[in-house]
Parts: structure tokens; C-alpha cells; sequence
């Protein structure tokens, strides 16, 4: 705990002016919150986040700031009265720098498109790659067993051929 106390952690935020670019690096996490809060793409995500743009636990946050307007925006950043929020921010608020930049980040990315959910394409790309070990599989295994089966089919050519016993008849045992 100790090496922490000189550490830009614990130093007091700076009174920069509100900066999207400085609200979008605590909002993934880039940039850590001054009292150690889990950064917001843990479970929310936006547009304008580079992949995997975030989590799916909360609501996606693309078009809060429109919805919700500035001071809305603030008061819910203030407060953090969301269920899942309360307990991780208790004792981890977010400082009034914070609020302002990811507010400012907010506004920003209700102006960009959604954020594309790269499911399909890593579905595809793994449906690809699937197709492609099996057709290596299929291509080297090929003559993997061939040994094997030239044995079987000699060994089966060199025994005799004994034909099937006939079918019991009624009253006949056998």
C-alpha cells in the first residue's frame, strides 16, 4: 500500500479543461479514475471505441447524452444510483474532472455511429478457420490409416471364406 501513496493515483486530479479525447481514456480504461473506480467499458460500450468496444453488462451509452441531456448526463456521473454501480463506486467515486470529461466523451460519441458489433465476423472468420483445419486434417490424414486397412484387406483376402449358417428351423436345435 505504500508504494502507492507517491504515485499519480492518489495525487489530486488536474483542474485541465474538460477533454473528450481525456474522457474517452477513462471511459476504456487507458487512463485509470483518481479513486481506483473500474473504467465504464468494463460493462458499457459506445461508438467511437475502438474494438471490442465494450462490456454488455450495462446499457450501451451511445446516445445518453442526448436522451438524458448535460446535466442529466452529470447528476447520474454524481450520483451512480444504477443497481449495479452503487456497490463499485461507493467507496471509488468519480471526481469532479472525471465526471466533466466523460460527460464531454458522452457528447461526443452520440454524434458518432453505434458501435458495430464484430459478432458475425468473428463467427465467420471462425466457421473459416474451422473449414480450413479440417480440409488439412482431411488432406494429411488421408493416408494415415493406409497401412493399417492394406493389412486388414490382405489378411482377409489370405482366411478362408466360411459361408453363413443356415437358419434354424422350428423344432430344430441347433
Amino acid at each position: 500500500m505504500g508504494l502507492w501513496c507517491g504515485s499519480a493515483r492518489a495525487q489530486a486530479p488536474s483542474t485541465a479543461p474538460t477533454s473528450a479525447a481525456q474522457g474517452e481514456a477513462l471511459f476504456s480504461g487507458a487512463v485509470p479514475l483518481a479513486n481506483r473506480g473500474p473504467a465504464c467499458i468494463a460493462c458499457h460500450s459506445a461508438a467511437g471505441l475502438r474494438f471490442p468496444n465494450g462490456g454488455t453488462l450495462g446499457p450501451d451509452l451511445t446516445h445518453v447524452y442526448s436522451r438524458m441531456g448535460p446535466r442529466g448526463v452529470l447528476a447520474a456521473l454524481t450520483t451512480l444510483y444504477f443497481p449495479a454501480m452503487t456497490p463499485l463506486y461507493l467507496r471509488h467515486p468519480l471526481a469532479p474532472p472525471e465526471r466533466r470529461d466523460l460527460t464531454a466523451f458522452l457528447q461526443q460519441a452520440d454524434t458518432a455511429s453505434p458501435p458495430r458489433h464484430a459478432t458475425a465476423f468473428i463467427a465467420g472468420m471462425a466457421g473459416m478457420l474451422f473449414l480450413l483445419l479440417l480440409g488439412i486434417t482431411a488432406r494429411l490424414g488421408r493416408t494415415r490409416l493406409r497401412g493399417v486397412r492394406r493389412r486388414l484387406l490382405a489378411n482377409a483376402r489370405l482366411a478362408p471364406r466360411r459361408s453363413p449358417p443356415a437358419p434354424a428351423t422350428k423344432g430344430e436345435t441347433p
